[in-house]
């Protein structure tokens, strides 16, 4: 039978190498990357609170009434300094990156399915009440852009819309593409499978695309733009499911 003293005295060899590993000290590079990604997480945490105090203060001069005016039923009631700062208002609308186009369950014609996240000045996501318009363009190369899809949703059919979940929530809308509404060089051959398109002059289910969200706050009148361009492969999992 083999002694296990040398296999021992490898493994203690092994684990004093393993206790000597050199660190590395971060260098200037890394230190002035590091600075940067804390500015711009600052600069973007500002933006958020700036953008919900100018929500906050177009929501109360919308509230003001002249003497002459009679009270709403539902007039808000006296609410104390405290609770007006505490009060959340829409800092930003966002689009989600699950965001994509793709044929419906029937096979026939194509949906844009765009996943909105509006968030207040914390960067929490915040329930609203207004109106928005969805606009879905193509850009061919060279050429001027190409709406695909153009739809307004007012603030019951946004409300219907909200859909929450494990992973989040978010406001789904859907924006019919009519293919057969397209001119001749961008729409895609009948029965071409989504995403398929490989010219650059055509637009196919599927492709990528650029998408326009309008949203106007009901409560206090500004209007929030957000743009994304959303990639060619439809992505299974959705905000929220």
């Amino acid at each position: 039978m083999r002694s296990p003293l040398p296999w021992m005295a490898l493994c203690g060899a092994l684990a004093a190498a393993g206790c000597q590993a050199k660190v590395l000290s971060p260098t200037p590079g890394d230190q002035l990357r590091r600075r940067n990604a804390e500015l711009e997480a600052q600069v973007e945490s500002l933006g958020r609170e700036l953008s919900e105090a100018r929500s906050a203060l177009a929501t109360s001069e919308r509230e003001r009434r002249s003497p002459q005016e009679p009270a709403a039923p539902d007039a808000r009631l006296d609410l104390s300094e405290e609770a007006v700062q505490a009060t959340p208002h829409l800092a930003r609308m966002g689009i989600a990156s699950s965001s994509h186009t793709d044929r419906p369950p029937n096979g026939e014609g194509c949906v844009a399915r765009i996943y909105l996240e509006p968030v207040d000045g914390l960067g929490r996501f915040l329930q609203v009440v207004g109106s928005a318009t969805v606009t879905v363009y193509w850009s061919p190369p060279g050429c001027n852009a190409q709406v695909l899809s153009c739809q307004s949703f007012g603030p019951l059919a946004l409300r219907g819309s909200y859909r929450s979940g494990f992973g989040g929530a978010h406001y789904s809308l859907e924006c019919p593409i009519d293919l057969a509404q397209l001119p001749p060089e961008s729409g895609a051959p009948a029965g071409e499978p989504s995403g398929a398109s490989q010219d650059a002059s055509r637009w196919s289910c599927g492709d990528p695309v650029e998408v326009k969200v309008e949203f106007e706050d009901a409560l206090s009148g500004r209007v929030f733009t957000a743009q994304r361009a959303l990639p060619g492969i439809a992505p299974r999992k959705v905000p929220g499911g």
